[in-house]
């Protein structure tokens, strides 16, 4: 197993539909997590959330030799959780990213974002101008109606996992954000924990899940290869 000094793991997991989350994945949630899980109104929402946060701190706990249960966030001045050692530094990165059946989650040695959006075969034309850039929308519009929905989530994703690796929500400088290519590096500015900025240079790719979903990661340069495993639920 990798130490965390080298470390750039994705694991994910499909949620099978009727599929019960047992007591005891909620069991390890602190209360605030459970607090957000009851606002979620639709089922398959609320079992995503809980089992992928349950599973983000299995896996946490696994690296960090401590149970999933002690784990303490601390959250970043736009909702980015982080673990603190006791100088105030990151013991760990890590991201995690859910649908309402597929959970992934990335950890690292260095800054990480990662999404995941499924398919849903749904018309995004009314989210060019707000996501894409000039170029990225010309060339999303002009593909044929049966490519056009996995080009924009490929964008799609790749901005959004470049966001959670910066630490910062959505906004409105995603149309000047170009993530067409695979080799771009981005110069963009991190917020940590405690609201610093700093300069980082990161790196964004599409990584394969399934033909149902379409997910990325954004990883912060020098960053070690990727290894992605599926995850089994029955693994708590």
């Amino acid at each position: 197993m990798q130490s965390v000094c080298e470390l750039n793991e994705v694991y994910w997991a499909k949620l099978e539909s009727g599929f019960a989350y047992p007591g005891l994945v909620a069991s390890c949630l602190s209360d605030d997590e459970l607090m957000r899980a009851d606002k979620y109104r639709v089922e398959p929402a609320r079992r995503s959330f809980v089992v992928g946060r349950a599973a983000l701190r299995t896996l946490l706990g696994q690296r960090l030799n401590v149970s999933p249960a002690s784990i303490k966030f601390v959250y970043g001045p736009h909702g980015k959780p982080h673990i603190l050692d006791e100088d105030g530094r990151d013991r760990i990165h890590f991201s995690i990213s859910n649908t309402s059946d597929f959970i992934v989650v990335a950890l690292s040695s260095s800054r990480v974002g990662i999404d995941i959006e499924q398919v849903l075969a749904r018309d995004y034309s009314d989210l060019y101008a707000f996501a894409l850039s000039g170029d990225e929308a010309r060339f999303v519009g002009g593909l044929s109606a049966a490519l056009r929905e996995r080009a924009f989530l490929q964008l799609w994703t790749r901005k959004e996992a470049l966001l959670k690796a910066m630490g910062v929500g959505l906004s409105d400088v995603l149309p000047n954000m170009d993530v067409s290519c695979d080799e771009r590096m981005h110069n963009l500015s991190a917020v940590g924990h405690s609201g610093l900025t700093t300069h980082a240079q990161f790196r964004v790719s599409t990584i394969d899940i399934g033909d149902t979903c379409m997910a990325a990661i954004a990883l912060q340069e020098p960053a070690a290869p990727i290894s992605i495993y599926p995850y089994k639920i029955d693994q708590f």
